[in-house]
């Protein structure tokens, strides 16, 4: 079944959405026909990469067609036997430096296009989103929570060897400046294969990290643990009980003032954060600096555009819309908008 298209007349930078989005289609389509177009022209010029190493390996075990030509491939043979090993190293050469460049050509003709389409998509149709469905966010494509930033919480226990941070959403809810993100971060990991050990990279966090500013005075750091995993140890941190059982069952709770700790984490902050947790199990805080960070595992990719739906379909735009709307209700879920004494 067609998939409804969208209908809206708002206004986009000067253009009807129906036109950015018309314009978007018309990309699509242009991307997905030179994908294949170039997947199927490497294919085609693949075997040139393995034309030398075949010609070698035919004439040393006198293929079939070498019999049609059997002077020719008795010097060919005589030759190769003298200049065995400058050949084998061209044709090796060879093979990296063709299949190098058909990378290349392949990067540039199928990859970019996709990636320049979903550049465009997700800066006009986010800024359409937030204008009329989200009006308190704005969007920034090359927005990001940093590297060193991620690392600092100490909320997991390993060094980050891969990281990738986009689609970087920021604003004001009622009385609290947010922003949050997508991330996705690896480490890297040893395996034996039977060959000795290899290396591969490892997903061990990859969801949303929402930022806000907490309700709050406070100086101390403090932090939320899954309870049985495990984080970077911090000098100066300390565990934390809390009278709350089933928030002790959920978190282990860790701070640099035990006191502190108390006034930041009320009991009814408490329920709020097993109220959350429920929705993003095995979710991580840090409360630090007078603002909370949180670590909200999705296991999927947010926010992104598919290249086989339609650029103009509504029912694309509403999955987008759904996966922001699924962030907002925090601030109202942590009653982070409640002022306390002269935090404004």
């Amino acid at each position: 079944m067609t998939e409804a298209t969208l209908t809206y007349r708002e206004e986009t930078s000067g253009d009807s959405l129906d036109a950015v989005s018309a314009a978007l289609e018309q990309q699509r389509r242009a991307v997905i026909k030179a994908y294949w177009r170039t997947a199927f022209t490497c294919l085609l010029l693949l075997p040139l990469a393995f034309l030398p190493g075949f010609l070698v390996v035919s004439l040393m075990t006198e293929a079939q067609w070498t019999l049609s030509f059997p002077a020719l491939a008795s010097d060919l043979r005589t030759w190769l036997e003298l200049h065995d090993q400058p050949v084998i190293l061209a044709s090796l050469g060879w093979i990296f430096v063709t299949l190098y460049l058909l990378g290349r050509y392949f990067r540039k003709y199928a990859n970019q296009p996709r990636w320049n389409y979903v550049r465009e998509f997700k800066t006009n149709l986010y800024a359409y989103l937030c204008r009329t469905r989200f009006p308190q966010l704005s969007y920034d494509y090359d927005g990001h929570i940093g590297w060193d930033e991620f690392e600092a919480t100490g909320l997991f226990p390993y060094k980050t060897d891969w990281y990738l941070s986009e689609d970087y959403f920021s604003g004001r809810i009622g009385s609290t400046d947010i922003s949050f993100c997508e991330a996705h971060a690896k480490r890297e990991r040893r395996r034996w294969t039977g060959k000795g050990n290899s290396t591969y990279l490892e997903t061990y966090f990859q969801g949303l990290v929402f930022c806000a500013d907490f309700h709050k005075h406070f100086h101390s750091t403090t932090r939320l643990i899954p309870q049985g995993a495990k984080a970077k140890a911090k000098r100066g941190e300390q565990a934390v009980l809390f009278e709350d059982p089933e928030f002790n069952e959920l978190f282990t709770t860790t701070s640099t003032d035990q006191t502190d700790v108390r006034y930041i984490l009320s009991s009814s902050m408490l329920q709020r954060l097993v109220g959350l947790a429920r929705r993003f199990p095995a979710m991580r805080a840090r409360f630090h600096e007078e603002k909370l960070m949180l670590m909200l595992p999705t296991g999927r990719d947010l926010f992104e555009p598919s290249l086989y739906r339609r650029a103009d379909s509504r029912a694309q735009l509403e999955t987008l819309a759904e996966d922001i709307s699924t962030v907002l209700p925090i601030v109202d879920e942590l009653n982070l908008n409640t002022r306390i004494w002269s935090k404004q």
